[in-house]
């Protein structure tokens, strides 16, 4: 027996072994509950089915939770009803949001089962219930949950029943590592008889995209916070743009024609001004310059210029609201503020943007009011690299839309929207002129009382060069006029067309048009309603006008408003009749309200503001000081004012001489003539940006003898024609209707002088028929290169025009016929020549007087002096005419030591050292002499007479020749000058 129990243990112990071994293996190899913790604390994304059994209801959730951010969102739908919840742990933040409506709460207070924090990480909504699972599950073996081979664990805590089913994968991330996704969690809780399950579709690692997390836009959450890291969106102090407006007209009033508009802005918050180009849907565009130092508005519109208070503007009620107005900080221009929050990112026009979003309650939209008004801004960030390392960021604003509800209770649908589309937009980081062009109101200012030159002359450093301060010119424009608005207390925009040129002895001639003040009753508002004065205003006796009454009032910080009747005002320190007090008299009277609280100028004339300027100027402390615009620079620049001309007239200003004449207004030139063409901008200039810059593309154009050109400010194109464009119908065709342009004519005419009815007995030197006007034949004067054109005549009945080079004032009178009813002859002025200084004579001992009777006769004299010294002269025109007396100089007002004198009985002159139409840059040269046929005959049948003397002809020849070697100009084919100066 025991002989086989031996046996029998010897056979069946190794079996047993391999019984023990495999179930050793067998339970070794289940697998562990996955590390649920470790899951949830990474950012996760999932799609959740979350059934209740009982009620026989689903909901569907989508769930994103960034951990790196502290922020998540789900989008929930259950029963045709979609929320959107999102928390935001840095700012304690719960957001929930219908497609009506927006409630914010705090984070904290709306803690749990479903929502709640450990550790510092907040667990919310389906996918919390991970969280729950009890500590010990168990593991029950492997199934399939829709279609998947799972693992199956369950556990059971405080008699509830977690069965939860994970299936392994890899994890979507840069590590790509395997874990357990969890994909269905089934809770049983059977004193409730309910069971809840479930199910998670896609759980995966969360990689953020940009619109995954965003805030619904439109409905607006009033009250939400940003991080105290985030950077608000800011608008810099200068910029430009144009923005496309579409209204969204719910109620058919706004006809599809007028739902589109384009308009554009350029605004300078640092000298507090602001215009604003308003197009129609008809194509007619209202400019507005809004000037805020003086409350005034400058309206161009219909080819009239209006000056009224800056709530009269028509941008507060057009679609654009009130932006305009309110404009006292730069966001405020696209109405943003400090109530903004963000929203998220999306893509705007191919763009990445930032979004934006900010609640207005009680808003006032072209005169109605909205109980809600929500605006969403998209605006993406460029980054340019800084000179001084490092970058910076750079705000530009894409769109802007505007949702506006009269009933906050019912947001189902908004009653009027507006959204803007904004391109072009410009920052302007540094002093740029050409945006400076944009906020010239020269032309609402015509009267000569209300337009005053003055001239400044400063002297640079012994060791600038001129090439330094060419260079600098910018800057040195910009910190000269912020010096004399500053210095004067005025508006920026009083300080029109200042030109700046550089000469070479280190000094910078500065000329400044310097405007009127506008009317100071033009800062107020006339109420529809008159007043009764009351015990609490201010009287004030013996006021003249209105007029007066404004100008006293602006000043006066306590001034409100202010009554007027019969010269007596009375001041109001505020505009709540409550405050007033009792009625103190029964008259009436007219009530005016500031425009604006914040006008910052009084009323001062220019004869005010030049005395303050000069007054700076000869006490020496007018300096403009500049830093150095390099490191190898010695060190900041600085220019001393050394001399003042209170009553300059450049560019023949006095006496009207212009380069070029309005034709037509609403008008450009059509480019379907061969003879027209568009201009190209100058040098390394990428747009013409002012009519003088395109005047002077048409003087400079090689390709045509242009002769007029078409400028349209809102767009900056210029367009040439070789063709003179008058004001007659025969020109009609030559144009095309565009309410933004202007069609303008060089005025050839206006540098020749007329002699009517007076003709050269000894013929011309060419005839040229079929000329129609005078201006034609003028032009055909200047273009002339086969001579040195001085002079030509125009005979009205043959259309004939014949061309001097002998100038008229060296024709012996008796070679002149004064008597001709159909010609006249147009000499050249030498006067063109010359800058007039104002009133003043220079003093030189080495100068010539001569006794002349006109200024012209006296530029001749200094043009043609045969020594080469005249420089300038000084033109006493005496009050008996005959008398008058011309001094010769051989120095100039810009020559260092020269010597000004104030005077009221002379003018000064002085030689241009450039030029600006007629001939090219440079000094005066000996031109070759020229052998041109003489046409002696081409008057014949006009003029007998010419036909009985012209056996003379040659001492015409004489006479020309004699002209040519005094004169020692170029062959240019003209004798008229222009100041050259840099259009900035």
């Amino acid at each position: 027996m025991q002989t086989k129990m031996t046996y029998l243990i010897k056979v069946t112990w190794p079996l047993g072994i391999l019984c023990l071994y495999h179930l050793l293996t067998t339970c070794s190899s289940e697998p562990a509950f996955p590390d649920v913790d470790g899951l949830l604390r990474r950012s996760y994304q999932t799609h959740v089915e979350y059934t209740q059994h009982s009620k026989n209801e689903s909901q569907f959730l989508t769930e994103f939770h960034d951990r790196a951010q502290r922020k998540g969102y789900i989008k929930r739908l259950a029963q045709d009803d979609l929320t959107h919840d999102y928390y935001f742990q840095d700012t304690d933040e719960f957001v929930r949001m219908t497609n009506t409506w927006c409630n914010v709460s705090k984070l904290s207070d709306q803690q749990n089962d479903d929502n709640f924090q450990q550790g510092g990480i907040q667990y919310a909504f389906a996918s919390s219930v991970l969280k729950q699972l009890p500590k010990t599950m168990a593991y029950k073996g492997e199934g399939m949950v829709r279609g998947i081979r799972t693992t199956h664990f369950q556990g059971i805590q405080d008699g509830v029943t977690y069965d939860a089913y994970f299936r392994e994968g890899k994890w979507r991330g840069a590590d790509n590592d395997t874990t357990h996704i969890p994909i269905r969690v089934v809770v049983q809780t059977p004193a409730e008889n309910e069971t809840e399950f479930y199910d998670f579709h896609r759980f995966r690692r969360y990689i953020q995209q940009y619109s995954d997390m965003n805030l619904k836009t439109g409905i607006g959450c009033k009250g939400k916070k940003n991080p105290p890291s985030t950077v608000l969106p800011s608008i810099p102090s200068q910029v430009s743009f144009e923005y496309e407006i579409f209204d969204y007209s719910f109620d058919g009033t706004i006809s599809p024609d007028e739902q589109l508009e384009l308009n554009t802005v350029w605004y300078d918050s640092a000298q507090k001004i602001a215009r604003v180009d308003l197009t129609s849907s008809d194509g007619k565009t209202t400019t507005e310059i809004h000037d805020f130092n003086s409350g005034v508005m400058y309206e161009k519109a219909n080819s009239r210029c209006t000056m009224k208070h800056v709530r009269s503007s028509k941008f507060t009620y057009t679609k654009q609201d009130r932006a305009i107005l309110l404009m006292k900080t730069p966001d405020q221009l696209l109405g943003l503020g400090d109530n903004l929050y963000y929203v998220g990112k999306d893509k705007m026009r191919g763009a990445m943007c930032d979004i934006w979003e900010s609640v207005e309650e009680n808003a006032v939209i072209r005169g109605q009011r909205f109980t809600r008004v929500v605006s969403t801004f998209y605006i993406t960030t460029l980054q340019w690299l800084s000179t001084l390392g490092g970058s910076e960021d750079a705000f530009i604003p894409l769109r802007k839309t505007a949702w506006a509800y009269e009933n906050s209770d019912d947001m189902r649908m908004p009653d009027t929207g507006v959204a803007y589309n904004i391109f072009d937009y410009a920052e302007q980081s540094h002093y740029d002129p050409a945006f400076y062009k944009n906020f010239d109101i020269s032309d609402c200012f015509e009267g000569a009382d209300t337009r005053t030159y003055f001239e400044i002359f400063l002297k640079s450093d012994s060791n600038v060069s001129q090439a330094v301060l060419q260079e600098r010119r910018s800057v040195i424009r910009k910190v000269a006029m912020e010096q004399i608005y500053t210095l004067a207390d005025i508006s920026p925009l009083r300080l029109s067309r200042v030109y700046m040129s550089t000469k070479e002895n280190n000094s910078v001639q500065i000329v400044v048009l310097l405007l009127a003040h506008p009317p100071a009753l033009a800062s107020f508002i006339e109420a529809d309603m008159d007043e009764y004065p009351r015990r609490n205003m201010k009287k004030v006796p013996y006021m003249p006008s209105q007029e007066d009454c404004a100008r006293k009032c602006i000043p006066d910080t306590d001034c409100m408003l202010f009554l007027y009747r019969d010269h007596v005002c009375y001041f109001a320190s505020s505009v709540n009749p409550k405050s007033w007090g009792e009625v103190v008299t029964q008259e009436l009277y007219q009530k005016f309200i500031k425009a604006d609280v914040n006008i910052t100028t009084v009323y001062q004339s220019n004869k005010d503001v030049i005395k303050k300027v000069k007054s700076e100027v000869e006490s020496g402390n007018f300096i403009v000081k500049f830093p150095k615009q390099s490191s190898a620079d010695a060190g900041p620049i600085s220019l001393r004012a050394i001399r003042f001309v209170a009553d300059a007239s450049p560019f023949g200003e006095r006496i009207r001489d212009k380069p070029y004449e309005l034709i037509m207004k609403d008008k450009t030139l059509s480019l379907k003539p061969v003879t027209a063409m568009k201009a190209k901008p100058l040098g390394t200039t990428k747009q013409i940006a002012s009519v003088q810059q395109c005047y002077r593309a048409c003087i400079k154009e090689s390709g045509i003898s242009c002769a007029s050109f078409s400028y349209c400010s809102a767009t900056t194109e210029c367009r040439l024609s070789s063709e003179i464009v008058e004001s007659s119908g025969e020109s009609r065709s030559s144009v095309t209707d565009d309410t933004r342009c202007k069609v303008y004519m060089r005025s050839y005419l206006n540098f020749f002088k007329k002699f009517p009815g007076s003709v050269v007995q000894v013929g011309g030197d060419v005839s040229i028929p079929g000329v129609k006007t005078p201006a034609s034949c003028a032009k055909e004067c200047k273009h002339n290169k086969d001579l040195r054109c001085r002079g030509f005549e125009f005979c009205e009945n043959s259309n004939v025009c014949i061309l001097h080079e002998a100038h008229f004032l060296d024709i012996n009178p008796y070679d002149i016929v004064n008597n001709s009813d159909s010609c006249s002859h147009y000499a050249a002025k030498f006067i063109a020549d010359y800058w007039e200084v104002g009133m003043g004579t220079l003093e030189d001992p080495n100068a010539r007087v001569v006794e002349l009777v006109s200024v012209e006769d006296c530029a001749k004299q200094c043009s043609l002096d045969p020594s080469g010294l005249c420089k300038s002269f000084n033109y006493c025109p005496g009050k008996d005419g005959p008398t008058a007396k011309c001094s010769l100089n051989t120095i100039s007002v810009l020559d260092d030591g020269a010597q000004l004198r104030n005077t009221e009985d002379c003018y000064h002159y002085y030689q241009q050292d450039g030029v600006h139409d007629f001939v090219t840059r440079g000094g005066y040269r000996a031109a070759p002499m020229v052998q041109l046929p003489v046409a002696s005959g081409a008057l014949g049948g006009l003029l007998f007479a010419m036909l009985l003397v012209g056996m003379i002809a040659g001492v015409g020849g004489l006479f020309g020749f004699t002209y040519w070697k005094a004169r020692r100009a170029p062959n240019d084919g003209g004798a008229v000058h222009f100041v050259a100066h840099v259009d900035e």
